[in-house]
């Protein structure tokens, strides 16, 4: 029998309005669809663990991202170091990454070039279209470190399609 106590009905609120957001958001900061839906899966097993807690805040979704983004940076550093360690002892590994995920593969590759903490405050300013104070408090920064993130990654894209277009020619 399926628990339809207010509690329970708030999570599965939250679940439906934020799971896709939150994988697209993660799809962009990993450059990795399958990560992206584990990592979001991960965020939310965690929001149920501490749902007594979280479902008081002003807004569980924004803690949801920070658990998300949190451990999209882990999955990073990890894949980082097992990188660095076929990169020594052995040969390269088939690419995981899923460039299905962005229709322009211009841009998917010109943001997967781009710095992680940049890719994830382009993900959430641009697909989550929260405004700058908002993805500050999230990530736990200032708002100027964000607007300077942004405007750096925009030079980079634009910098990228560029030499994209020249290429073309």
């Amino acid at each position: 029998m399926p628990d339809t106590s207010p509690t329970a009905l708030a999570f599965d609120e939250l679940f439906r309005r934020e799971y896709p957001r939150l994988v697209r958001i993660l799809v962009v900061a990993t450059a990795d669809r399958d990560a992206a839906a584990d990592l979001a899966q991960d965020a939310f097993v965690q929001l149920h663990r501490h749902w007594d807690e979280v479902s008081g805040y002003e807004d569980p979704g924004r803690w949801l991202r920070r658990v998300a983004l949190n451990r999209a940076t882990n999955h990073r550093r990890g894949r980082d170091r097992r990188n660095r360690f076929v990169a020594r002892h052995g040969p390269e590994v088939a690419s995981t990454e899923a460039v299905d995920a962005v229709p322009d593969l211009d841009l998917w590759r010109a943001l997967v070039e781009l710095p992680p903490r940049q890719r994830a405050v382009v993900a959430l300013h641009h697909l989550d279209d929260l405004p700058v104070a908002e993805i500050a408090l999230l990530l736990g920064v200032a708002e100027g470190t964000v607007k300077s993130q942004l405007h750096d990654a925009r030079r980079a894209l634009a910098r990228s399609y560029r030499l994209t277009s020249e290429e073309e020619r």
